[in-house]
């Protein structure tokens, strides 16, 4: 049979005409300004798990759709699948679904800030009580559950491709840890730094915090040593409530700003993949057009 080789004609619209990516930019900035940007931290989270469940629904539909055509239609569609290998390739992974999973140490985060400004009193000039202690507790706690003994992110055999992963979350709230078969991508505690700062705390806190550990790892709770003496507590002035509830603000806003990156990333994952199945269906429609004009 002849019509698999028929060249295409002009009646037969460009893929690049079809998808243009300035107008699904476009699509993207709208859909965020009008549905996503006024939502707090948690429910952007939300937001954010529910557009990579819907990518990942739509991948292996297109992908079945297009490997199900006839061998004289699949020479057309070259275009298509290069497309969709290069948007499985950017937002899923195939170990594990890494999005989601941040996605819930996100929520947690918004937990961890509400229990923190719930533990803090405040009262008149040089009477609030910031509970320092109690704080870092809770940090430990979060700490400890999302630390190194909880499943990563992601895990690679190759540093690069840990990097890769690790590079879309810009604003550093993940990183790559050698673990013995590999390198894994996990939470970066070193956000979390402004609220121990913020209560005062000593050094070994802070460095615990930066190794990746739970800020009270190796027994700085124990009042024998007296370690955290230095912690805010009672009787602290406004200044130093403030400092503190700036602090959790700030980790929030660090946060933020990778949900909302990779917000924009699937949603226009996903208006690719609403595009590229509209663009296949009318490439078709006009090959069909083409074929028929042939035979007749």
């Amino acid at each position: 049979m002849t019509s698999g080789n028929v060249a295409p004609t002009e009646t037969a619209p460009a893929f690049d005409e079809l998808v243009d990516p300035d107008d699904i930019e476009t699509q993207v900035k709208t859909t965020l300004e009008r549905e996503f940007s006024h939502l707090p931290l948690e429910a952007k989270a939300l937001y954010l798990d529910n557009l990579n469940v819907r990518v990942k629904q739509k991948i292996p539909s297109l992908v079945q759709h297009l490997e199900s055509l006839p061998p004289e239609q699949k020479s057309t569609i070259s275009a298509f699948e290069e497309v969709l290998k290069k948007i499985q390739n950017q937002n899923t992974d195939p170990k594990m679904d890494l999005v989601g999973d941040y996605t819930k140490y996100i929520v947690a985060i918004s937990e961890l800030v509400t229990k923190i400004n719930h533990l803090m009193k405040s009262g008149a000039e040089g009477k609030n009580n910031i509970n320092g202690r109690e704080i870092l507790r809770e940090l430990d706690k979060f700490c400890v559950k999302w630390g190194k003994d909880s499943r990563p992110l992601a895990k690679y055999d190759n540093l690069e491709d840990a990097k890769r992963v690790a590079g879309r979350f810009r604003a550093g709230t993940v990183e790559v840890v050698k673990a013995n078969d590999g390198y894994e991508v996990r939470f970066s505690f070193s956000k979390l730094i402004p609220i121990a700062e913020a209560v005062n705390s000593p050094l070994a806190v802070i460095n615990n915090l930066k190794a990746g550990k739970s800020p009270l790892h190796g027994g700085l709770d124990n009042d024998a040593f007296d370690i955290l003496r230095q912690v805010h507590g009672k009787d602290m002035n406004n200044h130093v409530l403030q400092t503190v509830q700036l602090a959790t603000q700030e980790v929030q806003k660090t946060h933020q700003t990778d949900v909302e990156t990779l917000t924009h990333e699937m949603d226009r994952a996903l208006k690719w993949l609403d595009n590229i199945g509209m663009a296949h269906s009318q490439h078709m429609s006009k090959w069909t057009e083409t074929m028929l004009a042939f035979l007749h």
